[in-house]
């Protein structure tokens, strides 16, 4: 079956022939590159085709469980940016290697790229890569930071902290700013640590863990606590001469002392984001939190449309791609406090609202017209007299008439490239015609004392002050209800606010929040349930309780649980193995219900599963009870037995090639026999064929082949091979013992790349970015075990080639390789075999590809083959997207790429399993020491392959253990055992199957 991926970008490139020969520049484009010396680089942000609207993403994500929300968004847009962004990424990475790109990040989030280039290099983009439809420059500047004890008790934060134990813990707030101070006493153990880098997973970053790795493969190296999007760097540390964002960020979350009470979510976690001079790093930081599970974003900065008249960077606010980039924070379940600017009039209404505070809230609520939605959450400041005192003056507008009235405004132009979008003329002011959109969202303290860099303490005022207190706010209106959503969060949050003067207004907007009037709001519309759950008069700890299949919640240290549930009839369920199971029934109508549940001992009771695949018992079928926990194997009649107690199971069994199963069974007491009938899995079918008829079958498929590596390293112990000492883009040419057959041609040399391919014939390749398949672009004639941008001359890694006399194979290594980001190390193999030993239909070579380590899954990575015309080949991977039937890569598998004529092209039926035990003549025999032993199974079994002397003594083992249906290979090194002949037999279940003579000879 053909990789769908084809398809998909074949109805792309279809598309594509709409793209126009050259991108829409933004009108200030050239006045930036003509500014620019030359051959230094100008910061821009390139737009590509097909972005996916909030139409296209949000009614999808809204209806998700909050788990599993922002993954869809994250890979939905993942999949769209690489759709579309490869040619691209791969022309600036060449250009990044030569030394002219100084800046390279994807921004999936609006289907862009952030880079900084010279303009030649933006000219060449702009003249031959029709998906770049739009080009704006992303100039620096300095003044987007909004800064011209009493704030938290306002807003009643300690009220909710004891009333509600809500305190922020347990949600991440991505503090977009100047960075913090991280040696501040009082944010001690208040920053998120990232798990992905903590290696010891210890919440602490130690020396080992400073590695210069990007160990998580997200594409950031040592982002230990965040990242500097402004310098492209892991120094989150504070920069700003005024220590800026070390006194927002303290207003968030902090410990107490030194400073008093300054802080609104003490329990909250600071995710470091510094970017805000360049507009292109707050769209990436965003795409950050988003990827690495932020819940609130809070951000005292801003873009105001007074920043096009600003002769140092002549740069407009880009409205558009701020309102996108909100749209898609709100999809992925996240809200975004963001400061509406001290700027107050400079900008007229409707423009006073600067970039993004003026951005649609997460929920229309009394707005006077309704539109679309977004993340934002904008924030004025009052003082602690109770005036207003800084802030943009509403409403805000969103119209082509509204916002374009700058002759530099991005999107603003005539063309449909570059045209503002239609799906924005939602909230029209048209100079006070209609109403436009009521902003800001509510009014928070200013004026508060905060942390200051070097231990010390300061103050924080302006709408700086005011925003991470409504920052914080949303982390402890999280933390008090978990699992609430965004949209919900912010209804709490301002539906409770204290009135302004005028009532709702568009200065004040819903008012002063009141957060112990949240979170009392919160309590009153829905019903708490609490109890204590006891054995024997005793509170007894972890004991689930569990409401209508939705989230469980489980009891403390003494027993005790706490639950929200809506209005109407719910049934608890109690659960803890070895009691017996507890159903409540409970009728939610506001206030507080108690529930105390005692539990007794279940009654004894042997559960026996028959599980079978068609029909057939399928044995050593891993077997799993969670909630015991307990597992176990089925054995060769696929029949398993445990003693537990009766009560209501969630059981998981199954496994590849088998399509695994999670069910819900009811045991009785004394004796239960269940049948579990599993269907296999579309991952069981072979990947291909391409039209010459190659399949690349993995270890799930029917016809299977075995992990067995051969080592080649001589450092590490292997066989001698052959050090080739390659860079970063280099190739070598290495001749072959045997021809090889491949695509019908026959070859006796291969080239081979540090960047994991191998081309078949001798030639020359600089590739590093591989396409998906087919694809003109070069390199073609190839065979990809893990095609991405290694980078041995910086990062380390060698590549080995090993051939020797009488051996029926070529083997190349790619040993402990790091690709140019420093993701890895990665360890794999690609084996070619002589064909008179081992081929396909019409004498086809037959190659396996073996994976030793494999830390993570690489974004980049190409695995596959294509012919020397790019009009054929089977794509496993490209980019994170398997094949429907591949199966994803692990460490310790092999792939097997073979042409089979006998097989039906294009079925998605398994194929034919071996009929029989067969023990297969081993290659070369005779043989010194090393050969190669192949046996076929006909169903899953235990399998014993040995060697015995003369006598009939044995003396060595080459396999013993499961062998899956399908057919098998073994290297055997024979350097312990004297020259003579040897009976090689293959027995199973105590029966003796078949015995080969082989000869040693020394």
């Amino acid at each position: 079956m053909r990789s769908c991926t084809k398809l998909i970008f074949a109805a792309l490139f279809v598309l594509a022939a709409s793209f126009s020969m050259a991108a829409e520049r933004a009108p200030n484009l050239d006045i930036h590159v003509q500014r620019t010396p030359p051959g230094q680089p100008v910061p821009v942000v390139l737009y590509l085709d097909h972005r996916l609207t909030m139409d296209e993403i949000y009614p999808v994500a809204l209806n998700l469980p909050m788990d599993q929300r922002r993954g869809y968004v994250v890979q939905t847009l993942k999949r769209r940016f690489n759709d579309m962004g490869g040619r691209v990424m791969e022309r600036l990475e060449v250009a990044r290697k030569e030394g002219q790109v100084s800046l390279l990040r994807p921004l999936w989030i609006l289907n862009a790229v952030r880079v900084h280039a010279p303009a030649e290099v933006i000219e060449e983009l702009d003249r031959n890569f029709r998906e770049i439809v739009y080009i704006t420059p992303d100039p620096y500047h300095d003044n987007t930071l909004d800064e011209v004890g009493w704030g938290v008790s306002e807003m009643q934060a300690p009220r909710a902290w004891a009333a509600f134990g809500a305190d922020g813990s347990g949600v991440i707030v991505g503090h977009k700013d100047s960075g913090t101070d991280l040696d501040h006493p009082g944010y001690a153990g208040r920053f998120w640590v990232n798990p992905g880098e903590d290696l010891n997973g210890d919440g602490t970053i130690d020396g080992a863990e400073r590695n210069n790795v990007d160990d998580d493969g997200n594409g950031y190296v040592d982002d230990f606590y965040g990242w500097n999007f402004d310098n492209d760097n892991n120094n989150v540390n504070d920069r700003h001469s005024g220590r800026h964002g070390t006194r927002t960020g303290s207003v968030i979350t902090a410990n107490f002392s030194p400073c008093d009470t300054v802080c609104v979510a003490p329990g909250a976690k600071l995710m470091e984001l510094p970017g805000y001079l360049y507009q292109g790093a707050t769209f990436e930081s965003s795409q950050y939190a988003i990827e690495m599970g932020a819940h609130v974003i809070s951000a005292s900065l801003s873009f105001k449309q007074s920043d096009c008249n600003n002769s140092d960077f002549y740069d407009c606010p880009n409205y558009v791609a701020h309102r996108w980039v909100a749209e898609m924070e709100l999809a992925a379940g996240l809200l975004h406090a963001n400061s509406s600017g001290n700027a107050q009039l400079t900008n007229p209404i409707p423009l006073s609202f600067p970039a993004p505070a003026n951005c649609p809230p997460p929920v229309m609520i009394n707005q006077p017209q309704p539109g679309g939605v977004t993340s934002i959450v904008s924030v004025n400041a009052y003082s602690f007299g109770g005036n207003f005192i800084n802030g943009g003056h509403g409403p805000a507008a969103w119209s082509e008439e509204d916002i374009c009235v700058h002759p530099l405004m991005p999107f603003c132009g005539a063309t449909d490239a570059n045209s503002f979008p239609a799906e924005f003329e939602d909230y029209p002011y048209l100079g006070g015609l209609l109403p436009g959109l009521r902003k800001p969202d509510v009014i928070a303290p200013t004026e508060v004392r905060s942390l200051y860099y070097g231990g010390g303490c300061s103050s924080i005022n302006g709408t700086s002050g005011a925003t991470p207190h409504i920052g914080g706010a949303l982390a402890l209106i999280f933390s008090a209800f978990p699992g609430i959503t965004p949209e919900d969060v912010y209804r709490l949050l301002v539906t409770t606010c204290q009135p302004g003067p005028a009532g709702l207004d568009s200065m004040y907007g819903f008012g002063k929040p009141r957060l112990f009037r949240a979170c009392s709001t919160g309590v009153a519309t829905l019903t708490r349930v609490q109890g204590v759950v006891t054995v024997e008069g005793i509170g007894i700890a972890g004991v689930r309780v569990q409401h209508d299949g939705r989230v469980p919640v489980y009891t403390n240290a003494n027993g005790n649980y706490v639950l929200w549930l809506p209005g109407g009839t719910h049934t608890l369920h109690f659960k803890k193995y070895p009691y017996a199971d507890v159903f409540r029934e409970v009728v939610a109508s506001g206030g507080t219900i108690t529930e105390n549940v005692p539990l007794v001992q279940a009654p004894p009771a042997q559960v026996t599963g028959i599980v079978t695949g068609n029909g057939q018992p399928l044995a050593g079928m891993p077997v799993e009870f969670p909630e015991i926990p307990i597992s176990t194997v089925t054995d060769f009649s696929g029949t398993f037995t445990l003693d537990v107690v009766a009560g209501i199971y969630e059981v998981t069994l199954g496994a590849l090639p088998w399509r695994a199963e999670t069910l819900d069974i009811t045991v009785s007491a004394g004796a239960n026999e269940i049948q579990f009938p599993l269907d296999r899995s579309p991952r069981s079918v072979v990947t291909g064929p391409d039209a010459f008829g190659h399949f690349i079958y993995d270890i799930y498929d029917a016809d299977t082949v075995s992990y067995d590596w051969i080592e080649i390293n001589p450092d590490a112990g292997g066989l001698p091979g052959e050090n080739l000492a390659l860079g970063d883009t280099y190739t070598v040419v290495r001749d072959l013992p045997f021809p090889f057959r491949f695509f019908g041609q026959d070859y006796t040399a291969v080239t081979i790349s540090p960047n994991g391919f191998i081309i078949l014939g001798s030639t020359s390749s600089s590739a590093y970015h591989g396409y998906f398949i087919p694809n003109l672009q070069p390199p073609n004639n190839f065979l990809a075990p893990l095609f991405e941008d290694w980078d041995p001359a910086s990062q380390g890694g060698n590549v080995f080639f090993y051939s020797a006399l009488g051996v029926p194979y070529v083997i190349v290594e790619w040993h402990e390789m790091r690709n140019w980001q420093g993701a890895g190390p990665v360890t794999f193999q690609a084996i070619l075999y002589d064909p008179t030993f081992w081929s396909g239909s019409n004498g086809e070579g037959v190659a396996k590809f073996q994976y030793h380590t494999l830390p993570h899954v690489f974004e980049y990575a190409l695995v596959g083959l294509e012919n020397s015309s790019a009009t054929d080949g089977v794509q496993y991977c490209w980019q994170l997207q398997y094949d429907p039937h591949a199966s994803p890569l692990t460490p310790e598998m092999a792939l097997l790429v073979i042409a089979d004529s006998t097989l039906d092209v294009g079925t998605e039926t398994p194929v034919t399993l071996p009929q029989e035990f067969v023990l297969y003549p081993n290659y070369p025999n005779p043989f010194n020491p090393r050969t190669t032993f192949r046996w076929s199974a006909p169903r899953a079994a235990r399998v014993r392959l040995a060697l015995y002397d003369v006598l009939g003594r044995e003396t060595a083992v080459v396999f013993d253990g499961i062998s899956e249906a399908g057919i098998h290979e073994r290297a055997f090194d024979a350097k312990g055992l004297a020259t003579g002949i040897y009976f090689a037999r293959l027995e199973s279940e105590g029966r003796s199957l078949a015995v080969n003579k082989v000869m040693l000879l020394k």
